[in-house]
């Protein structure tokens, strides 16, 4: 319905927030693994990919809890009308119980472009 869809487009900015902390955790590690497979270091690599995997599935928990905490309070200062509060924290307990999920995603895709598989990359989007 029409209340549906204006909450999904008010919790849209909250949304575009945290897709955009995902992709510089991925951009970053793209960098990185580039680098480190330009100089063959090897042993970086594997120490680096269980890192980055850690500190990405560990800040999208961190940022699903603060999310799901803090939800009613940001809507309010965004100035969500009343009518859509309920719907929209709806849809951003949905994106944020994910959020773990989509950071592991991006950053694992990074990391195999970064090594030179943008094929395995392209099929895992699809």
């Amino acid at each position: 319905g029409v209340n549906e869809l204006a909450a999904v487009g008010n919790a849209g900015v909250i949304v575009q927030i945290l897709v955009t902390l995902s992709g510089g955790l991925e951009m970053g590690s793209e960098v990185i693994f580039a680098k480190y497979l330009g100089e063959k270091k090897y042993k970086d690599i594997i120490i680096g990919v269980k890192s980055i995997l850690l500190f990405g599935f560990i800040s999208g928990l961190c940022i699903t809890v603060i999310g799901v905490w803090l939800k009613s309070p940001i809507l309010s200062w965004i100035n969500v009308p009343s009518e859509l509060s309920v719907d929209t924290e709806i849809y951003i307990s949905i994106y944020v119980a994910g959020l773990a999920g989509i950071f592991l995603y991006d950053i694992s895709r990074a990391i195999i472009v970064a090594l030179g598989d943008a094929r395995c990359s392209m099929i895992l989007v699809i």
